[in-house]
């Protein structure tokens, strides 16, 4: 299966702290906890809108620290809408479990 989606290490000052996260090609995942437990946080690392103190993030063998502002901004779309799109095409017919 192909990597879509992997954290390695993630920290961001007070509230994550080694995140290692990995979505492979057809899973699907929730980021659920209590308010305040950082779930906004890391939304945020993995889209690009903030940067992690430390750690990496990879998507679909893209590193996003090595990107700039404008490419983490033109990436955003792609993580939110293209492949929740493709994710309903995946799934489409299909009844619930």
């Amino acid at each position: 299966m192909e990597k879509i989606l992997e954290t390695k290490g993630l920290k961001k000052q007070g509230i994550l702290s080694g995140i290692d996260f990995t979505i492979q090609q057809g899973d699907m995942a929730a980021i659920m906890g209590p308010s305040g437990s950082g779930k906004s946080t890391f939304l945020y690392q993995i889209s690009g809108m903030d940067r992690a103190d430390e750690g990496e993030i990879w998507y679909r063998n893209m590193e996003l620290g090595h990107m700039t502002e404008r490419e983490r901004t033109a990436f955003r779309p792609i993580i939110f809408i293209k492949e929740k799109g493709k994710e309903r095409k995946q799934t489409k017919g299909r009844k619930a479990s």
